[in-house]
């Protein structure tokens, strides 16, 4: 027997297109690490928050979590994430994340999904490190 919950509720949110990428920065500290991540969020006017899990698996925030937040502001949407606010544009969404020289050497994984405005969240995207 199947059951079916004709309640049940889907964001119109959807991410695709999760990469992270060190950013070589010759301002850098050399404990540091700069990761560009970057994602496409499609009906990104409807997000509230990225959520970014760095672990040693999937799904774990055993070394860093963060969240970034969307904002609306004169039909044009921006992501926000310590101090630096980007637009979205076509799709395309990305913040800068540091991580200290040991977190970058300890995290193999990262999970990512987008909350939409009414709390619901998007299907979840993994990057594996190699």
């Amino acid at each position: 027997m199947f059951i079916i919950n004709i309640n049940a509720q889907t964001t119109t949110v959807k991410i695709i297109d999760f990469v992270i990428l060190p950013v070589r920065d010759t301002l850098q500290q050399s404990d540091t690490v700069m990761l560009n991540v970057m994602f496409k969020t499609k009906n990104a006017t409807q997000a509230n928050k990225a959520v970014l899990l760095f672990g040693t698996s999937n799904d774990a925030s055993d070394v860093k979590l963060l969240e970034a937040d969307f904002t609306n502001i004169n039909d044009t949407t921006f992501i926000a994430y310590s101090g630096i606010t980007k637009p979205v544009v076509n799709y395309s969404t990305s913040v800068y994340v540091k991580l200290t020289q040991q977190q970058y050497n300890t995290f193999s994984n990262a999970t990512l999904y987008v909350e939409d405005l009414n709390g619901l969240q998007t299907q979840r995207l993994y990057f594996q490190k190699h």
